[in-house]
């Protein structure tokens, strides 16, 4: 699953996704 595909879902989320979106970056490869 694409952390790009969770944000719009978790909007309140949103800026926490973005910190785990460098650290599991590598793992979510677009």
């Amino acid at each position: 699953m694409h952390m790009l595909s969770v944000r719009p879902k978790l909007g309140q989320f949103e800026p926490d996704v973005q910190g785990l979106e460098e650290r599991f970056g590598n793992l979510f490869v677009k």
